[in-house]
Formats: C-alpha cells, structure tokens, sequence
C-alpha cells in the first residue's frame, strides 16, 4: 500500500514502513519545498530546516512558472533567494546524451 498525506520526517515515514502499516509513501509538496530533501534524508535529518506549509502556492505557479515553493516567506522575504532554490532543480541534471537511434527526424 502507498499512502500519502504531507510526510516530511524521516523517522515517521521509517517507522511506518518497519511496522508494516504502509509499504511505502507518496511525497508532493515536501520535496517541492525542500528539492534537496532526499539528500537531508541519507545525511541524518529527521527533518527540514524549512518544513511545507502545504499553503499551495506551488500548484497556483505551475501553469505557468517552474514548478517550486513559491512560499516567500520561507525564506526571510528574500525573492532572489527564493527563485535561485526554485531553479535549483536545473543546476544539476545528470550530463545527458541521447542515443543518436532514438532520437525521431
């Protein structure tokens, strides 16, 4: 069973899975407000600096901006700050190269 509701700390979402209530968890807005979360996960966090709010700005954005926390608040009122953790995402996408065959002409 996957179950989804908002998890953002570590040890909640282990314990569920350890004590068989769940087999594993669906994550949305907590890894849209911290893109890194995963990473904090594998070094030890329990939880984010900066925990969603689940205010749902990031779904107002979508349409037409890049999917992120559009929440600036999280972060002192500093927009640029803000915009730079949001393209975040696109500073590290693995070196890409398709394979010339499958590319349509």
């Amino acid at each position: 069973m996957i179950n989804t509701g908002g998890y953002q700390q570590a040890s909640f979402i282990r314990s569920a899975i350890q004590n068989e209530l769940i087999d594993a968890v669906a994550i949305a807005r907590p890894l849209i407000a911290n893109n890194d979360r995963l990473h904090q996960w594998e070094e030890g966090k329990d939880l984010p600096d900066r925990p969603s709010t689940y205010c749902n700005k990031c779904l107002k954005n979508a349409p037409k901006n890049p999917l992120g926390c559009y929440k600036l608040d999280r972060l002192y009122g500093d927009y640029d700050k803000m915009i730079e953790e949001i393209m975040s995402v696109f500073y590290h996408l693995p070196d890409f190269k398709p394979d010339p065959s499958h590319i349509d002409e």
